[in-house]
């Protein structure tokens, strides 16, 4: 069963732009040369259990969490001039969230990484209006829940998906406990893009050394 709600981002309060950050520049490259490619998404799933693990507080942290996570409220658009920005969308509670039920699933596991598997395949746009972020709460059983997040790498990296599913825990934790939400831990997306206008002189040091002897391109299918 599943149930599923999507409020379109309301834009008439001027949205936030900013510049793509270098790191986003090469996926949109593989974008372009490939759109309905998933090697372009990042995914996050997790599994949770616990003694009195409630469903709709996993469905709640997943929403809060893209409430607080700027990057993961982005979408992206080509100016006239050619050039490619993000433009942030305001926080909505009920934005990109689908909840599943397969408790009743023979391994309510693996239908679960099954699903994931068919999402992470599929390729999705980076250009409608609207938060690029999917969340998919997932109900197992008694006391079990699983969470996927997907978006696309120009708006995510990596880490930034550890931090994304480490507030969802650290949120959980304390709403089991009956604790307030705790501080919000995410920095601003302009703060960061201010950071990336001017490079690193020890981080171009350091992945020159890295990829020192690197070939200049890799194959996918290889």
């Amino acid at each position: 069963t599943m149930s599923e709600n999507t409020t379109p981002a309301d834009h008439a309060a001027s949205p936030a732009r900013y510049p793509l950050l270098p790191p986003a520049r090469v996926m949109l490259d593989g974008y372009l040369n490939a759109s309905n490619s998933g090697a372009y998404l990042q995914g996050q799933l997790v599994f949770y259990q616990g003694a009195d693990l409630r469903f709709d507080h996993v469905l709640a942290a997943a929403q809060l969490m893209t409430e607080e996570a700027e990057a993961l409220r982005m979408y992206a658009e080509r100016g006239e001039d050619g050039e490619w920005s993000v433009i942030e969308c305001p926080p909505d509670p009920q934005v990109n969230t689908a909840q599943y039920d397969f408790s009743s699933e023979p391994d309510p596991d693996e239908a679960v990484r099954e699903f994931s598997r068919a999402a992470l395949r599929a390729g999705r746009t980076i250009t409608d209006p609207a938060p690029q972020v999917s969340n998919y709460c997932f109900r197992l059983g008694e006391d079990r829940a699983a969470l996927l997040s997907i978006c696309h790498h120009v708006f995510v990296d990596g880490y930034g998906g550890l931090l994304a599913r480490t507030r969802v825990g650290e949120l959980l934790a304390a709403w089991q406990k009956g604790e307030p939400s705790p501080p919000r831990t995410f920095g601003r997306f302009a703060d960061l893009v201010a950071e990336s206008e001017e490079p690193d002189p020890a981080g171009i040091e350091f992945w020159t050394q890295m990829l020192d002897g690197a070939p200049t391109a890799v194959s996918m299918a290889s």
